[in-house]
């Protein structure tokens, strides 16, 4: 087996559940048993919040680890000490470490689990403090969960997603993702998040301690960049748009309760980087994340509040499995232009063409293009925004 590949190749065959990761690290010496964890699950805006956090982590000298995915152009990037990548050569090295237990099992474990296992050999090896731990998909199930110690849980904003694995309605993905709740931690939400009641019921049967963030206030924006007002003070957010407001609120909440002091608190807010996340790639072009109808909706709230009734251009490449139709009725504002594309090496990937007929139905026309750099070359000089996957990022480079 080519281990590294392996460990590197996209996961079809999606099972939520915990039996092959415990065995996986049962015979690793449970790693993560000696690590503390910051738990980060939600439908959008883990990825920010855990990227809000581990700046402010490391302004203030902790020594943090993160994890997360998925990977935007190499798999280094999804496990990280203060902000730095693993080398290739620890890559490689904890994979083979990993991948000769795993062969030994009666079923293998998935890529994902695979890259669990190995970020926690990782961060006990560099004696991390706290683990920034961002679930891969839902909660209850994944892989992520199979640890015990965390002293704060985030529940990031709940919407439907991922439906085929987490349940058709948004009280039952709640119920899916408040599964990362343990016994006696803190629980970061926004109040009326997803289905609170459920957040709150399994907060009260656990003994943990829910911790309602307040909204953090916008008093102006800079280009696409949010400035807030924190503790008296402005704040210019670093990372581009207005559902960051929301974000960025769940990891101040976080960090008071860490007792992470102000000026860390500030610093961080106003010197994160999350790539891929309405990123200014270059000069009148953006790349963003937004993979389903909520993503579309935090995207669509932006460029309404930053340029309103102005022509944009909108490349997509989406996942087969994903509320295209949704996505496409909700950015399509009356002075949207479509580009489609069929991610590259993805076997999850929606036909480019297939996204045209759709958008046809729809009354909308749209060009179609072989791949994300054609497109970028041909609809160059105009207000672009590229979304639908970040598993399209990579191609651009």
């Amino acid at each position: 087996m080519n281990r590294e590949k392996y460990a590197l190749s996209f996961q079809t065959d999606i099972k939520l559940e915990l039996n092959k990761i415990r065995i996986l690290l049962e015979k690793l010496g449970n790693p993560q048993d000696d690590l503390e964890f910051i738990h980060v699950a939600g439908t959008n805006g883990k990825g920010s919040v855990c990227a809000f956090l581990e700046s402010m982590l490391v302004k203030s000298g902790a020594n943090v680890g993160r994890f997360s995915s998925p990977e935007l152009v190499k798999k280094n990037e999804t496990i990280r000490v203060c902000g730095k990548e693993i080398s290739d050569d620890d890559l490689k090295k904890l994979i083979d470490i990993v991948s000769e237990v795993a062969e030994e099992m009666e079923e293998m474990p998935s890529p994902f689990e695979i890259m669990c296992a190995v970020a926690f050999v990782y961060f006990k090896e560099k004696n991390c403090e706290i683990v920034i731990l961002e679930t891969g998909m839902g909660g209850e199930g994944d892989a992520t969960n199979i640890v015990q110690n965390s002293k704060i849980c985030i529940i990031t904003h709940i919407a439907l997603d991922h439906m085929q694995y987490l349940g058709n309605s948004v009280s039952e993905i709640t119920k899916v993702k408040s599964g990362i709740i343990k016994r006696g931690a803190k629980v970061v939400t926004l109040n009326g998040n997803g289905d609170f009641t459920v957040i709150e019921k399994k907060c009260s049967n656990n003994g943990a301690q829910i911790c309602c963030a307040s909204m953090l206030e916008s008093v102006s924006h800079k280009n696409f960049n949010e400035v807030i007002e924190y503790k008296g003070k402005k704040v210019t957010l670093s990372l581009c748009g207005i559902n960051q407001i929301e974000n960025a609120s769940l990891a101040v909440k976080a960090a008071e309760l860490l007792g992470i002091e102000e000026e860390y608190i500030i610093s961080g807010l106003e010197d994160t980087k999350n790539p891929g996340r309405f990123e200014k790639l270059s000069k009148g072009i953006y790349f963003d994340g937004a993979h389903n109808p909520d993503g579309a909706k935090a995207l669509r709230k932006s460029l309404d509040r930053y340029i309103p009734n102005s022509e944009k251009y909108f490349i997509m490449g989406v996942m087969a499995d994903k509320d295209f139709d949704g996505m496409l009725e909700i950015l399509n504002d009356g002075h949207s232009n479509f580009i489609f594309v069929t991610v590259q090496d993805n076997p999850r990937a929606m036909d480019g063409k297939h996204m045209a007929e759709t958008a046809k139905k729809l009354g909308i026309e749209a060009m179609v293009f072989e791949d994300m750099k054609t497109a970028v070359k041909n609809t160059r000089g105009r207000p672009l925004f590229i979304c639908g996957s970040l598993y399209s990022y990579k191609e651009l480079f």
